[in-house]
Formats: structure tokens, sequence, C-alpha cells
């Protein structure tokens, strides 16, 4: 059984070549809006994080993986823009790992 998201559903709804373009044709944009960069790299380096968490990682060794892999990221982006949302991610995600740091 195919499964459908909730992107491909909204595509749908908002616009049928949209939907054509991703999903029939399988076509990138050429351009990745920052939000969207934002959230990939964002979830990127959160799976880092929890790979580590269920290696056995303590907190503190998780986050300093994740952020090892992000540090590597930031150093491979040549734009201003991709520097910026790798920024962003940084400073997201130590609020994030503030708060849900402080249980373990």
């Amino acid at each position: 059984m195919r499964k459908i998201s909730n992107s491909e559903v909204s595509s749908w709804l908002a616009c049928r070549n949209q939907y054509r373009y991703a999903f029939d044709l399988d076509l990138e944009p050429i351009k990745t809006k920052d939000t969207l960069s934002r959230g990939v790299e964002g979830h990127k380096i959160l799976a880092v994080y929890y790979e580590q968490l269920l290696a056995g990682k303590s907190h503190e060794d998780a986050m300093l993986v994740a952020r090892t892999v992000l540090q590597h990221d930031l150093a491979g982006n040549d734009s201003g823009a991709s520097m910026d949302i790798c920024l962003d991610v940084d400073r997201i995600l130590q609020m994030y790992w503030g708060f849900y740091g402080r249980d373990n």
C-alpha cells in the first residue's frame, strides 16, 4: 500500500501542476527556500543527536557529536545564506537541548 504524505495532499489541493511536477515527474525546485533548508538541516542534526542517544551516549556527548556535524556543514558552505541557516539551526538547537537536556 502506497503512503501519501501531507505535502502530497497539500500540493494536490493547492495546484494540480505543482503536484504533477513534484510527485508525478519528481522534479526538484531550482531554488530551495530558506525555511525548507533550515528545516532539513535541523532535522538532520536532530537525527544525529537521537542516533547517539539510542547508541547509549549521554546528552552532552550526543549534543557534541551533533554540533560537530553542524559545524562541518557550516564550514562547507560558501554562501552567506547557507551560513545564516546553519547559525539559526545552531541557535534553535541550543534552546531545544537546553530545555530537553534538563531531564537527563
